[in-house]
């Protein structure tokens, strides 16, 4: 997710609605110990269940839905809000729609 998130970044998550441009937190469907954290690139609903395309900041290096497709809302852990470490980059997490066109 560089340049938006860096090795090391501590973050707060939590559940809250999620909306396109929007950081979030999803299980791995490969290596269950492990989340990943996307962008949301587009919301559709199919028979009552959401389902969310997500993809990464980095697009040349992301694993994301070009690749496992999109992801139904019970993979979501949740949405990032906030980066409480290291000390100089604490702050909230704005959505934006950067590299999801």
């Amino acid at each position: 997710m560089v340049p938006t998130l860096e090795p090391g970044d501590r973050l707060l998550i939590a559940k809250l609605k999620i909306n396109i441009g929007d950081l979030v937190v999803i299980r791995d469907s490969n290596i269950v110990e492990l989340d990943l954290v996307k962008r949301v690139k587009n919301i559709s609903e199919e028979n009552g269940v959401i389902f969310y395309e997500v993809i990464g900041d980095n697009l040349n290096f992301s694993t994301d839905s070009r690749h496992f497709g999109s992801i139904s809302s019970d993979h979501i852990v949740g949405k990032v809000v906030y980066r409480y470490a290291p000390n100089g980059r604490s702050g909230f997490i704005s959505s934006f729609n950067k590299n999801i066109n």
